[in-house]
């Protein structure tokens, strides 16, 4: 069955229960009542509720890592802290998410393959009584997935970048002042020479939200793509999966699971319905995430630059590496740093330690 068909069978025949879908290392669970969505998650950090906040501008960095610590200590869902702690209210709350069932339906309607498993069954532990309808979010959904494959036939890399080629095309009068807002961010971070990849991070996560507003500035030529980012042309002959997942336990057997890591998120994007892939990938990040929990985050500890900001302008960092350190400000402790990431907590923690490897902070 098409994810399609899963959910149009679900609203059909009006059930209650519980819907998995997984895809490589990406997951999201879902649950129906009778032809609503009543609730959402997913593994994806920039589908997470404090993500979406941020992203919307409806909550600071700092009030969700004290709401964070707070959830911590007295186990009650990160929404509630919010409301209690008078950061947000709660109609805002509400609305994102009704937003967070849509967007995460939608997030799976334009995978081409997964698996899928639907448990009935009744609800347990609601935060709030979400309910959103599946029939109506599905329809626009199609027309998502359509838009989704406009926006990658323009955006094919996420290592693109892009210059402004017409300051009054840039903003359009009819949209809201939030999405000019939100231009105007974007167009900082094209002046900034950030790829698509920095600019989702710069916005919490938010792929299809980056990328079509984007899609946007280039079609009204207010953008043009840099030609120093187009797609890197294919060199040589390229491994099998078979060979580099042999590889990546090979590595891990030799005590080096972070290269083993590497190898399979690398295969997982080629193969992502590989089961003994998918198995080995999800044990070493449980395995990774263990020793790394341990080794930083036993202790509170606070990240220091060792190098002036102005030197790191010349020094190789990644996209995670880059977006951390410039989180790192002698304020921050790692902890509330990993959990307002848009990044996994494992590749955030895997991060930490190549920069302190590196001799680029210390903690």
């Amino acid at each position: 069955m098409s994810i399609e068909d899963v959910f149009d069978w679900i609203d059909r025949r009006a059930l209650v229960g519980h819907l998995s879908v997984e895809r490589g290392d990406a997951a999201h669970s879902f649950h129906f009542d009778e032809g609503m969505i009543t609730a959402a998650s997913s593994n994806l950090p920039g589908e997470h509720l404090g993500q979406l906040l941020m992203s919307r501008g409806l909550v600071t960095e700092e009030q969700l890592s004290q709401a964070f610590a707070v959830q911590a200590d007295t186990g009650v869902f990160l929404g509630k802290v919010l409301l209690m702690s008078g950061a947000l209210d709660e109609a805002a709350l509400k609305e994102v998410l009704e937003i967070k069932l849509r967007e995460a339906v939608w997030d799976v309607l334009s995978w081409q393959g997964g698996h899928f498993h639907f448990e009935e069954g009744e609800r347990t532990g609601a935060e709030f009584a979400i309910r959103v309808p599946l029939h109506t979010t599905l329809d626009l959904g199609k027309l998502q997935v359509r838009r989704w494959q406009v926006i990658r036939e323009r955006i094919p890399s996420d290592q693109m970048r892009f210059w402004v080629a017409d300051f009054f095309a840039v903003q359009d009068p009819n949209s809201s002042e939030r999405v000019q807002a939100q231009i105007a961010r974007l167009i900082e971070c094209v002046e900034r020479g950030l790829t698509v990849n920095q600019m989702v991070l710069e916005h919490h996560g938010r792929r299809f939200q980056v990328m079509s507003l984007l899609c946007q500035l280039l079609e009204r030529g207010a953008l043009l793509a840099e030609r120093r980012s187009e797609v890197r042309p294919e060199t040589g002959e390229e491994d099998t999966t078979t060979e580099i997942e042999a590889a990546a336990r090979g590595r891990a057997a030799g005590g080096n699971k972070e290269g083993a890591l590497e190898l399979t998120t690398e295969a997982l994007a080629r193969d992502p319905e590989n089961e003994s892939l998918k198995t080995l990938h999800k044990e070493l990040q449980r395995s990774l995430f263990a020793e790394l929990s341990r080794e930083f985050l036993g202790a509170f500890r606070v990240p220091k630059l060792l190098v002036e900001r102005d030197e790191l302008a010349n020094v190789e960092l990644d996209d995670h590496e880059r977006y951390l350190v410039g989180r790192i400000d002698g304020h921050w402790d790692l902890l509330s740093l990993v959990r307002i990431s848009p990044i996994r907590e494992v590749d955030a923690l895997l991060t930490f330690k190549r920069l302190q490897d590196r001799g680029l902070i210390e903690l």
